[in-house]
């Protein structure tokens, strides 16, 4: 899985073994990936997830170029993340 650093909710859940919530509005430009974790969702991913690879802003920026120039794709940030995931590992 991959999430926005800003927006980390998951990330910092799957580390601490329970639900933490983002405190204030996330300030992404992955703006699909604004929605907070929830129990069911939460219930699943807990049991299937080792690791969540928390992507950087640029990163995101860079993946979303990355996808036009080599393949003419136009992504918003949020449909580029799996690119600026793989940039990022």
């Amino acid at each position: 899985m991959r999430e926005p650093l800003l927006g980390n909710d998951a990330a910092r859940s799957l580390k601490a073994g329970k639900i933490i919530r983002n405190e204030a509005e996330k300030q992404t430009i992955a703006e699909a990936k604004e929605v907070s974790l929830g129990e069911h969702n939460w219930k699943i991913l807990k049991r299937g997830l080792k690791r969540i690879v928390e992507v950087l802003k640029r990163r995101s920026r860079k993946a979303v170029r990355l996808l036009f120039a080599l393949a003419n794709l136009k992504a918003e940030p949020t449909g580029a993340l799996s690119v600026a995931a793989v940039l990022t590992s």
